[in-house]
């Protein structure tokens, strides 16, 4: 039985065309392996992808990692225990499991800190018209509301 996604995305594996292109675009500027949900989510929307991407792409290469970092520098994380290496051992995971673990936990802190910033900014941007930005003229009212609201659930969801 295959399962549903609570979610609809166009996955990596399944990506064509111009979404394939910007995927690969998306994981080149942030550095990463993984192309998270809200990507995969607005790539639905017929080109909702594209434009969001536009827009966001300077975000990420300019001043959005610095403020993703005061974010992950201000918030108060609570206390995890520590695993040995038996309790892990005794939980099935190899030491490489745990270093595959850790990379996409590290992948996760990076890109939903600067995820939050850039998507908090769009929606911003997007719920107030006299401060759209730039392109924002290309995308009709009901994809703005569309993608504020998906970008409202993804900051919430991550």
């Amino acid at each position: 039985m295959q399962r549903k996604e609570s979610v609809p995305s166009i996955l990596e594996s399944e990506a064509t065309g111009k979404v394939a292109e910007i995927y690969a675009d998306i994981r080149q500027v942030l550095g990463t392996s993984i192309v998270n949900l809200i990507w995969r989510n607005l790539a639905t929307i017929p080109g909702v992808l594209e434009w969001t991407w536009i827009t966001a792409r300077p975000l990420y290469l300019g001043p959005a990692p610095g403020y993703a970092d005061a974010v992950r520098h201000a918030i108060d994380l609570p206390a995890v225990p520590s695993f040995s290496r038996d309790t892990l051992a005794a939980a099935g995971l190899s030491n490489d499991d745990v270093v595959k673990i850790t990379d996409i936990l590290d992948s996760y802190y990076y890109t939903n800190a600067l995820a939050l910033v850039v998507l908090s900014a769009l929606v911003m941007h997007l719920n107030r018209p006299n401060r759209a930005p730039l392109g924002l003229g290309r995308c009709t009212a009901a994809a703005r509301s569309k993608i504020a609201g998906i970008a409202a659930d993804a900051v919430t969801e991550t």
